[in-house]
């Protein structure tokens, strides 16, 4: 059942660790960033002033242009309200992350409880016969159990933690995103408000940082 369920998993990851999968995700990233530099970002030249010859060879009128500070100007249209709808667009995928984060959990859990798979036929020759007794078997089931429930113990304070970091963008995104928690399981989203009013005096999470700084929204 373990092997089952983290089969897809494994299969993800290997498709991502292969050079065909590395070279998508970097031409995805870099273009990504093109675009949003093109859309959100453009760069504005001003030409010289009017006693200023202008060059007609594209490379002197860059070198130009990197010559003078006010030539070239990185427009920002990163305004208020586009970052509220980026945001907006974001948190309707909560659900979809604790699916992921709850699946990842009982995946892993599951592949804890599953009994490990038989030793190479060199190794099982080389290695003496342990004896089989119930005592034994209890003893394995009692560890597997044990290594399944730490599993779920951290699945279950991973969506406590998602949630926790969710919260502080009610501020940004100016809506409420406790409504956004879904109830995977009973109790979830008081429980991860209790834990969030819990760590507030650590600042565990909180809406300030880079992101706000740069574009003065939240």
């Amino acid at each position: 059942m373990g092997g089952l369920l983290l089969a897809p998993l494994r299969a993800w990851e290997s498709l991502w660790a292969t050079r065909l999968g590395r070279a998508i995700g970097y031409l995805g990233a870099l273009g990504g960033l093109l675009w949003a530099q093109l859309i959100y970002f453009p760069v504005e030249y001003t030409p010289p002033p009017a006693g200023v010859p202008a060059s007609a060879w594209p490379w002197a009128a860059l070198l130009e242009a990197l010559r003078r500070h006010d030539a070239l100007y990185f427009r920002n249209r990163f305004d208020g309200a586009r970052v509220h709808a980026l945001l907006g667009g974001a948190l309707a995928y909560t659900p979809y992350l604790y699916a992921v984060t709850l699946l990842g959990a009982i995946a892993h859990a599951a592949g804890a409880a599953s009994p490990p798979p038989p030793p190479a036929a060199a190794a099982a020759a080389a290695a003496p016969p342990l004896p089989a007794g119930r005592a034994r078997r209890a003893l394995r089931l009692l560890l597997r159990g044990m290594a399944a429930g730490w599993c779920l113990v951290l699945g279950l304070a991973s969506l406590l933690l998602l949630g926790v970091t969710l919260l502080p963008l009610s501020h940004v995104a100016q809506r409420d995103v406790a409504p956004l928690l879904p109830p995977l399981l009973p109790g979830l989203p008081e429980a991860t408000q209790r834990a969030a009013r819990a760590l507030a005096p650590f600042h565990a999470s909180n809406s300030y940082g880079l992101f706000r700084r740069m574009t003065g929204v939240g």
